[in-house]
């Protein structure tokens, strides 16, 4: 008997428990995880990509994306379905494979192994490499991540051949790997006015280092012939195309034979990897040689909404990287008016994530927006992998208990238990004639509800002797747009003529 009563009493304090903090809890908008970001409504400059705990972080859009209207060839090497971005190059191979863990731009880089793994690019109409094609400026740059720096490994190679004066004349390009340093030759692809035979050819001054990337660029210049080799920015080998191999010559200009149509191939003898391989029809002064542009990227949700006015926003939480110099900055703004679907009309506030925001930080919507900046060097970039908004919701208030309704002489005197609740401001009487039907007296219909203010006792007079009349009551908060309770038990009451 004694479990049973305590049984029971546990049973009773644990109901009231519930609801003295079920109308006062926390409330947790998770963004990010599993939900792949789809509560941001822009993003500009930024992109999802896989990260903590192998879900979707958000960072930094790079700089891949190299396309102008001079583009001949543009290989980005982000899939083994390889395509020359530019539309001018069929593109076939043997065993392209794609590193995605490595690369410089996008989502991956080529690998490319002695003889296995090889690139074919055949030219249409109109392109540099198509047969009978004299070119003009040109810009040729990749990125390379060399593992052997072997002797004699082919990067870049292309042979065709042309008709001079009756005869035929072997072309080619090599570009190769000589004692850890890159050679270029030419072999009559630039077009002398008078000379038969034509070759051009020079080695870069510094060894490379194995397994380190490396941006490379060839440009020329066909007004003056001047042909330039850069690693990392830093000239190689400068040297002018002309028939006297000086400045100020008759320039020879490169010229595509037209009697065999030669494929132009991409690490046939080469183990390493590439990436981002760029032909240009003209003379680029500053290539793109960082990751990233330098251009803050920006985040915006969607408008939450907490469905009560006067919510209070306690804190933003959110899961980061940053690496050194990079940053992100986090903005917040709430409101208990839409202004627009997307726009609540009020000053976005910076914040710390953690940090507990003041408690007269309240509004029913809720918008939150971020920026991130790379490093000085645009090498590297934060990762924003998720973020926590907590909340505690205004709730309307519990209605009153208690209620009792003392009749008496064309009157009714209601009172109750007060609601204890951290803002109540005050208590609505609605009573009618019929359960349930609480609009006042038939012929004033705007007596109910009556403001009784705050007070737990209350008097109805000028109602009719004898007639019954229904109450419930209601509390209300001290929002702006006032929170109310739901109605209390229904009671009712019938004066008369014989009480007091």
């Amino acid at each position: 008997m004694k479990r049973t009563n305590f049984l029971r009493l546990l049973i009773i304090l644990f109901f009231f428990i519930s609801s003295s903090f079920s109308y006062c809890f926390d409330q947790e908008i998770t963004l990010g995880m599993e939900d792949n970001w789809k509560d941001f409504i822009s993003l500009t400059h930024i992109i999802k990509k896989q990260g903590k705990w192998g879900m979707l972080d958000l960072v930094l859009d790079d700089a891949e994306d190299h396309r102008t209207p001079s583009t001949d060839l543009l290989l980005y090497f982000n899939s083994t379905h390889l395509v020359d971005e530019a539309g001018n190059y069929n593109v076939s191979g043997k065993q392209i494979m794609i590193n995605t863990h490595d690369s410089v731009f996008g989502k991956g880089s080529g690998i490319f192994e002695r003889n296995n793994y090889t690139i074919s690019l055949t030219a249409h109409p109109g392109t540099l490499f198509y047969p009978g094609t004299m070119w003009g400026d040109f810009t040729l740059q990749f990125w390379m991540k060399p593992l052997t720096l072997s002797d004699s490994e082919v990067i870049l190679s292309w042979t065709g051949s042309r008709l001079y004066d009756s005869r035929i004349l072997n072309q080619s390009i090599r570009c190769t790997l000589v004692e850890r340093k890159v050679r270029w030759e030419f072999e009559n692809f630039f077009l002398p006015s008078s000379a038969l035979d034509y070759t051009m050819e020079f080695t870069g001054i510094t060894p490379l280092l194995p397994r380190q990337w490396h941006h490379h660029i060839l440009r020329f210049n066909s007004t003056t012939g001047l042909l330039e080799y850069y690693v990392d920015g830093v000239p190689e080998a400068v040297c002018y195309t002309t028939e006297e191999y000086t400045e100020g010559g008759s320039v020879c200009l490169p010229f595509i034979g037209d009697l065999l149509p030669g494929e132009l191939k991409i690490g046939e003898y080469f183990t390493g990897l590439i990436d981002e391989f760029i032909i240009s029809r003209e003379f680029i002064d500053e290539p793109q040689r960082t990751r990233y542009s330098g251009k803050k990227g920006s985040g915006m949700t969607r408008v939450f909404d907490t469905n009560h006015t006067g919510s209070f926003l306690k804190q933003i939480q959110a899961v980061y990287s940053k690496p050194d110099e990079t940053e992100i900055y986090f903005y917040y703004r709430t409101a208990d008016i839409l202004h627009l679907w997307n726009d609540l009309g009020t000053e976005w506030i910076q914040f710390e994530p953690g940090e507990l925001f003041d408690e007269n930080n309240r509004g029913r919507y809720i918008q939150l927006l971020v920026e991130l900046f790379p490093d000085g060097a645009r090498t590297s970039s934060p990762a924003l992998s998720r973020i926590t908004i907590v909340y505690e919701p205004d709730l309307p208030p519990p209605p009153p208990t208690d209620v009792i309704a003392v009749p008496g002489n064309r009157k009714v005197t209601l009172s109750w238990k007060s609601v204890n609740y951290q803002d109540v401001a005050g208590y609505e009487i609605y009573y009618g004639e019929r359960p349930g039907y609480y609009h006042g007296r038939e012929d004033i219909k705007d007596d109910s509800p009556v403001d009784a203010g705050n007070v737990t006792e209350f008097e109805i007079p000028g109602l009719e002797n004898g007639k019954i009349y229904y109450f419930a009551v209601v509390v209300y908060d001290n929002s702006l747009i006032p929170h109310r309770s739901i109605f209390s038990k229904e009671v009712h009451a019938r004066p008369s003529g014989l009480l007091e």
